[in-house]
């Protein structure tokens, strides 16, 4: 009878040992997927603020104002923090049809983090959209 307890031991031991190794692996293997996935979710909402935003700049009556302000909603709806857009040139207004506007967004990783500590501390994504603008 006293074999059989030994060896009930011996067996929460080795368990416990496994856990112990394996438990740090897999929770670091967990943090990172949410952290990967967090920087795509921001490189696709980058590139769709980018889009929206030039899909106002290109209409008729288009400004930069509200190609930049379309941005700003985009991501502020999607909890985007420390975010720039740029238009290039600055005065889409006065431009005439048919002429090539760059849209460029940007946001650092670091700031959109949803864990603490962060496995991408001073990377920055962006999107850069070139559209061309329509007919008055």
């Amino acid at each position: 009878m006293s074999n059989f307890r030994i060896r009930r031991q011996l067996r929460r031991g080795g368990a416990t040992v496994e856990l112990a190794i394996c438990l740090p692996l897999i929770t670091l293997l967990a943090f990172s997927a949410i952290e990967v996935s967090n920087k795509i979710f921001l490189q696709e909402s980058l590139t769709q603020a980018a889009y929206e935003g030039a899909l106002v700049g290109a209409r008729k009556g288009g400004t930069a104002t509200k190609a930049e302000d379309r941005v700003s909603a985009i991501l502020t709806a999607r909890n985007v923090n420390g975010f720039s857009a740029s238009l290039s040139p600055t005065a889409i207004e006065t431009l005439p049809a048919g002429s090539q506007i760059t849209i460029t967004v940007t946001a650092p990783v670091g700031g959109n983090s949803l864990l603490p500590g962060q496995l991408f501390p001073r990377a920055n994504l962006s999107a850069r959209l070139t559209f061309v603008k329509e007919e008055l």
